[in-house]
Order: structure tokens, then C-alpha cells, then sequence
């Protein structure tokens, strides 16, 4: 699998289909690639499993999918870093 976790990633929107609040997403991966470049992260792998985001409709959010599989790689990426993977 490649990496995704870089500098300025990018999601695709939405606006008919459910997606994640971006406000709530941008602040997140910040906080993951800052986590990720740390080292000695202030956030696990455990914190990224664990996130949900508020879900909006009608109005531009962020592809569901797209964030599940980012968030998915940066919580492997996470559990290698403390020898869990």
C-alpha cells in the first residue's frame, strides 16, 4: 500500500451523499501528521480508531470513504511506531 499521509492531502467532496464536517477532518489530520513527524507522538494508533466526525448532509463534506481509508492507513502506520503492528 502506498502512503497517504503527506503534507496537504487531499479528500474528494460531497454534497448529496453523507460525508464528514472538513472543519472537524483538517483539524484531525493535522493533528495525525504532526503525530506521525513527532518522535514522541502525542496521539496513537488507539486515538485514530477511536475518532468519529460529525456526519453533514445537504452541504460539502468530505468523502466517507476516503477519510475511513486515510485514517485507516495513519492507524497502521501508528500501531507499527509502538510495536503493534
Amino acid at each position: 500500500m502506498t502512503t497517504l499521509i503527506t503534507t496537504g492531502t487531499r479528500f474528494r467532496h460531497t454534497r448529496i451523499r453523507t460525508g464528514y464536517a472538513p472543519d472537524e477532518v483538517d483539524a484531525f489530520v493535522e493533528t495525525v501528521e504532526d503525530a506521525l513527524r513527532s518522535p514522541t507522538p502525542l496521539l496513537g494508533a488507539g486515538d485514530v480508531a477511536s475518532r468519529q466526525f460529525t456526519p453533514v448532509v445537504l452541504k460539502t463534506g468530505y468523502h466517507m470513504g476516503d477519510v475511513d481509508d486515510y485514517l485507516s492507513e495513519a492507524e497502521h502506520l501508528l500501531s507499527a511506531r509502538e510495536g503493534r503492528a
